[in-house]
């Protein structure tokens, strides 16, 4: 990926997404446990749109790593449990393609049900925030993205928050 404007990456596609995650979370907003967070699949390509961050990263996960996502939910309710009584997932689906011997060759996110357009430019992203709790946490509780697309008006990549009290990651195809 090249850096071609300020505040996003381009390549050959024209969907661009905007994460949004706050450094601190408020003290307020971190203590107590809340009764329940529910992780949905979503489409996350070039229209516009603001979502919970939480819901971009379960779909990512879904994308990019079929065969883990059992393991990563097991992290994530590892992670949350002190702030969720209850944590529930969105079950993906999977389509699968099997050689002529009918061993299973590989499995990917049923788009019907979801995905998040060139997914496996989020890997890096991804291993960031499962490295650092906090950040995680962040992520889910009050963290978003915005996405979109560079063939016509929508967002304005200049008023999406500069503040230094958060951490910002562009994507863009």
């Amino acid at each position: 990926m090249k850096l071609i404007r300020r505040k996003t990456f381009e390549t050959n596609s024209s969907s661009t997404h905007a994460i949004t995650i706050p450094r601190k979370i408020d003290k307020n907003l971190s203590k107590g446990v809340r009764p329940s967070i529910y992780f949905h699949i979503g489409e996350f390509g070039w229209a516009y749109g603001k979502h919970e961050l939480k819901d971009y990263i379960w779909t990512a996960i879904c994308d990019i790593y079929p065969n883990e996502c059992e393991e990563y939910k097991q992290k994530i309710i590892n992670i949350l449990s002190p702030y969720y009584k209850r944590i529930e997932f969105e079950e993906p689906k999977f389509d699968e393609h099997y050689d002529e011997n009918g061993n299973l060759e590989w499995k990917y996110l049923d788009s019907m049900q979801g995905y998040v357009d060139h997914c496996y430019e989020l890997k890096e992203f991804l291993d960031e925030i499962f490295e650092n709790e906090e950040l995680f946490v962040n992520a889910i509780l009050d963290g978003y993205v915005r996405t979109g697309n560079d063939n016509a008006d929508g967002y304005d990549l200049d008023d999406l928050d500069d503040n230094p009290d958060y951490y910002h990651y562009y994507k863009g195809n």
